[in-house]
């Protein structure tokens, strides 16, 4: 099964939860290759990203998830996506935009409880706040907020007509690289 054959699942990235770590190829076949004595006998959790142009199909995502040593998959779509500007939960501007232009930030879109499952031991309270990700709500990552001075009750205005209220601030590592999270619904 090549990536990307099933339009169903759109453009986007399988988070892998595995308890030893391997390479998994995309080249036709899904076979994962061990990575060595050392690593098989780490017990700690690993996190395998697996992505491909135009996206991952449903059924390969469903053979990854079927591999021997796969704990739990989460599809997400990520994208570098424009802020326009973002007021803070008492109604001081906080990034003001000039018209035409935006400020590059990187949105993960994600579905919470699958996202949760693939993260392991989760900072405290950042579960429950994935579980406040719904329309027009997104949480912040802990280093974003700090360096846009926001945090819940804020908005912030990524090109949508209502705008988006911020439910939170999860830790950097629940964000994992990213500066935003969104429900997937929001993304499909």
């Amino acid at each position: 099964m090549r990536p990307g054959t099933d339009p169903s699942y759109g453009p986007g990235v399988a988070g892998l939860s595995t308890p030893t770590s391997g390479v998994v190829t995309l080249d036709g076949d899904v076979r994962v290759e061990p990575g060595g004595a050392a690593i098989e006998a780490a017990a700690e959790q690993r996190i395998t990203v697996v992505s491909g142009p135009g996206g991952l199909g449903t059924t390969l995502v469903a053979e990854l998830a079927s591999l021997d040593g796969v704990i739990a998959t989460a599809r997400v779509r990520s994208a570098t996506v424009g802020l326009l500007g973002s007021v803070d939960a008492h109604g001081a501007v906080r990034d003001a935009v000039p018209a035409g232009h935006r400020i590059p930030v990187t949105l993960t879109a994600l579905h919470p409880d699958e996202y949760a499952s693939t993260l392991g031991a989760t900072p405290p309270g950042d579960a429950e706040l994935l579980g406040l990700l719904g329309p027009g709500r997104v949480l912040l990552s802990h280093s974003s907020a700090t360096l846009r001075g926001l945090g819940a009750g804020a908005s912030v205005d990524l090109g949508s007509e209502a705008g988006l209220k911020v439910g939170g601030v999860v830790e950097d590592r629940t964000a994992r690289g990213s500066e935003f999270l969104a429900h997937l619904d929001d993304a499909d």
